[in-house]
């Protein structure tokens, strides 16, 4: 055999092996390592699950306003941010943590939903309470005290109290403990001037007088806080 018959012998075999190897469509590759753009075991990608958006945590302080706790947790990710709407208001996108709102009188509302870091959000949490009428509160605050009247020796309304010559200012409530010393709680409504109140009932404090300051509380929290007090005598 001479050369050339040599060489187009040796190129017949590879061109067969290289057809023998085809499926019909041309030469294949290994694909098990996902190189044409498999995942390699062709399980579908995670589901992100939904966060959970946390109870919203309330406290009601000394100045007239609530406080609340907005927060959400979540499995596979992390919370963005807190959807919250107070008072049937706007939405507007919070972060997690403490924040203050005043008080209105009548129904107060707050509304929060979680979202996490791929947009995905939880249920609506809503927490709500009703802020009396002055005159509703402090018959609500009357009676408590009428019903603990074995714990002091008298109880009197509305009376004007002075710290000095030029400073003077009525409270609702003035209790006479059984030791002979006075204790003093007041509501502060919606007609007064809240600032100036607490003030003035401060002042009462350097005096040694206990004072209690029910500033525009829902009836559950002057339940609470009034018979804490009274527990105090």
């Amino acid at each position: 055999m001479d050369r050339r018959s040599f060489v187009k012998s040796v190129s017949g075999i590879f061109l067969l092996s290289n057809f023998l190897s085809c499926d019909g469509n041309g030469p294949t590759d290994d694909d098990s390592n996902g190189t044409n753009g498999g995942n390699g075991n062709n399980n579908p990608p995670p589901t992100n699950k939904a966060p959970v958006t946390n109870s919203i945590k309330s406290n009601f302080r000394w100045d007239g306003d609530v406080e609340y706790h907005f927060s959400g947790t979540d499995s596979d990710g992390y919370i963005d941010y807190i959807n919250v709407s107070v008072n049937n208001g706007s939405f507007r996108n919070l972060e997690e943590g403490y924040y203050t709102f005043p008080i209105i009188q009548g129904d107060n509302k707050v509304t929060a939903r979680a979202y996490d870091n791929k947009g995905k959000y939880g249920s609506l949490i809503t927490s709500s309470f009703y802020s009396p009428a002055e005159d509703e509160a402090k018959k609500f605050i009357e009676n408590i005290l009428i019903e603990n009247k074995d714990k002091y020796n008298s109880l009197e309304k509305n009376v004007l109290m002075s710290v000095d010559i030029d400073k003077s200012f009525y409270v609702d409530f003035l209790i006479k403990k059984k030791d002979g010393t006075d204790a003093i709680v007041d509501y502060i409504g919606y007609n007064v001037d809240l600032k100036k109140q607490i003030e003035n009932l401060d002042s009462l404090k350097w005096f040694g007088i206990p004072t209690l300051s029910l500033a525009r509380f829902p009836e559950n929290e002057i339940n609470t806080q009034l018979n804490d007090f009274i527990r105090g005598f």
